[in-house]
């Protein structure tokens, strides 16, 4: 999912776009824009968008769930390596073909205070640190100074995922990183997911939903890969991210969005199979089409059904011959 959360700078210095590597950005970054600049080239594939096509700041905003603050940044980033061209009376336009550049790498070397926050996190996950953890035990642990793990710790209490306790000490929040933590996770979901949709005023934000499942069908039409379970991870986040963002219940919302937020930690994953993620994906696509032709009894069905399914972890086809779920979709459907 976008954010730009990180308080410490990254310089930029390489890219390949169209076949040729860009060298010397001079433009330093934050390292959340620095993200937050790839999924907006992401998005332009999507899209389907073409050189001279306009991006607006307030469009990519609400598609990446960010202000237009960071978005500016962002667009700047990708002015200096040639991707995007400005012009005063027009704003930000691509200045390249975005599926000609469908291979380019951003090389975005990360703050150290972003590595240090991403190795305290996969400490916790390999459980070579515990739940609550002091400042002068990481400063022992990681051979810095104080600051630089405040300012790490920092970079991880805006993002949700630790709190300092009233004892100076700071608490990691539950991570689903275990069979058994990844199976509350769910029954968790469960209760909440189908329950978001069904809450009065749920409204479909049908840009992000397109765009998602023009992603969600790419990654069906691609060849498995080392990076699946990656990719599907972040199409999965985004997409449930998706459906709690659009709940009209504001504790629903909230409370589903910071959940996700956790699932996109390191091991929280269920190791599926390649089928499980294609299979996985499909059911976004149903949900997503139930979705935007305003059936939300169907919706959520398929909610707790590709949830349960989850659950089960098993590589079989979902049963959507059961009479009921079909009756209620050949009623609503014409």
């Amino acid at each position: 999912m976008c954010s730009g959360f990180c308080e410490c700078d990254a310089l930029l210095f390489g890219a390949v776009v169209t076949g040729q590597v860009v060298t010397n950005w001079a433009t330093r970054g934050r390292k959340g824009h620095a993200d937050l600049a790839r999924r907006i080239v992401e998005l332009t594939r999507a899209k389907g968008m073409k050189p001279g096509d306009h991006l607006a700041e307030q469009r990519f905003a609400a598609l990446c769930g960010v202000s237009r603050t960071p978005v500016r940044s962002a667009f700047r980033l990708l002015k200096s390596n040639g991707f995007l061209s400005w012009e005063e009376e027009v704003g930000y336009s691509l200045a390249i073909d975005p599926a000609a550049a469908q291979g380019a790498e951003f090389n975005l070397p990360e703050s150290f205070e972003r590595q240090l926050a991403d190795r305290i996190l996969a400490d916790r996950a390999g459980r070579r640190i515990g739940e609550s953890v002091s400042v002068s035990a990481l400063t022992r642990r990681l051979n810095v100074s104080r600051q630089t793990v405040l300012l790490a710790l920092k970079i991880l209490q805006t993002e949700n995922v630790i709190s300092q306790a009233p004892n100076q000490a700071w608490t990691f929040r539950p991570i689903p990183d275990t069979a058994n933590a990844l199976g509350d996770s769910i029954d968790f979901r469960l209760t909440l997911e189908p329950a978001a949709i069904l809450a009065e005023g749920f409204a479909l934000d049908r840009e992000r939903a397109h765009v998602l499942r023009r992603e969600a069908e790419a990654f069906l039409r691609a060849a498995e890969s080392p990076g699946g379970q990656t990719e599907f991870q972040r199409l999965d986040v985004e997409f449930h991210s998706l459906i709690a963002a659009c709940s009209g219940n504001r504790f629903l919302r909230d409370t589903l969005l910071t959940h996700h937020r956790l699932r996109q930690l390191p091991g929280s994953t269920n190791g599926a199979t390649g089928f499980r993620l294609k299979q996985s994906m499909q059911e976004h696509i149903d949900i997503l089409e139930s979705l935007e032709a305003k059936q939300l009894e169907v919706a959520a069905d398929l909610m707790r059904i590709h949830l349960r399914q989850s659950r089960n972890r098993r590589p079989s086809a979902v049963n959507r011959g059961s009479p009921a779920l079909m009756s209620i979709m050949g009623q609503a459907r014409p």
